[in-house]
C-alpha cells in the first residue's frame, strides 16, 4: 500500500515546466522529434497503413504536459481517418489494436529513459 501511496503522489506532481529531458522549453529537442516520427513511420510500415489515412501523429500523456514523472511514458497517437481506409471502423479498430498490441510486445522503445507506446485514434472521434 505504502508503494501505491507513493506512486500516487509522483503521479499528482505538476512541474512548472515540460520534462526537460524531451523538451528545450516548451519545443520539443529535435532528436526527441526525429525519433518519434521514425517510431511512428516504421510503425505504420509494419502494420501496413497507407500514408494517406495517416493524419496527424501526436504524442499525449504527462510527458506532452506537466504531470510527468520519471516513471511517465510517451503516448505516441498516430491519427487516421478510418473512412479511408474502405473498410468497416470496427474492423479497422481490431486490426490496428492488433498490430498496435503485437508492436508492443515486439518491441521496447525507450527514449531519454521513457517507454514509447503507440495508440490509434479515428480522425472522427474526439480524444480527451
Amino acid at each position: 500500500m505504502k508503494s501505491l501511496i507513493s506512486e500516487l503522489k509522483l503521479t499528482l506532481r505538476s512541474h512548472e515546466q515540460l520534462n526537460q529531458k524531451l523538451w528545450n522549453g516548451d519545443k520539443m529537442k529535435p532528436d526527441v522529434y526525429l525519433a518519434l516520427d521514425r517510431i511512428a513511420k516504421e510503425w505504420a510500415k509494419f502494420s501496413k497503413i497507407p500514408n494517406k489515412v495517416i493524419k496527424d501523429v501526436i504524442i499525449t500523456g504527462g510527458n506532452a504536459n506537466y504531470n510527468y514523472t520519471d516513471l511517465s511514458d510517451i503516448d505516441l497517437h498516430l491519427v487516421i481517418d478510418f473512412k479511408k481506409t474502405g473498410a468497416e471502423p470496427s474492423l479497422i479498430r481490431d486490426y490496428v489494436n492488433s498490430k498496435k498490441n503485437l508492436w508492443n510486445e515486439q518491441h521496447d522503445i525507450m527514449i531519454k529513459g521513457h517507454e514509447v507506446e503507440i495508440y490509434v485514434e479515428n480522425l472522427s472521434e474526439k480524444h480527451y
